[in-house]
């Protein structure tokens, strides 16, 4: 299956959406339908305006969760200092090593209670 494009959803919204095109291309076929039905009665297109607003102000995380079923998951780094990174791992006596380390970075003062709890957080 081909992946669908957040940019090309939203034209295709604006331009063709009192027709349904944008459904059909997103795989919403059964709506892309009833979009084709009531064309002629205009509301399609007032919704696909809104849909084109939705679909411009969506992020393309959002979009590829909700229309391609894909996650996109960055690797998982927390940088505490510019000269120091952490990586986090998904073990649980990892987590505790870098909460370790943390708490180390904030006893000689180079990061602050509230880094530290924000940091903290984060590894969560």
């Amino acid at each position: 299956m081909k992946q669908k494009n957040r940019i090309t959803a939203a034209l295709l919204a604006l331009v063709f959406g009192g027709i349904g095109v944008h459904r059909f291309y997103l795989g919403k076929i059964v709506s892309g339908i009833f979009y084709l039905l009531l064309c002629w009665t205009f509301i399609p297109a007032i919704i696909a305006l809104i849909e084109f607003i939705i679909l411009i102000c969506m992020s393309d995380e959002e979009f590829n969760w909700k229309y391609n079923r894909q996650i996109v998951v960055p690797p998982p780094t927390v940088i505490v200092n510019p000269t120091t990174e952490v990586t986090v791992k998904s073990d649980n006596a990892t987590y505790v090593e870098e909460v370790k380390k943390l708490y180390d970075l904030k006893v000689k003062g180079m990061i602050t209670d509230e880094e530290f709890e924000q940091k903290k957080k984060m590894l969560l």
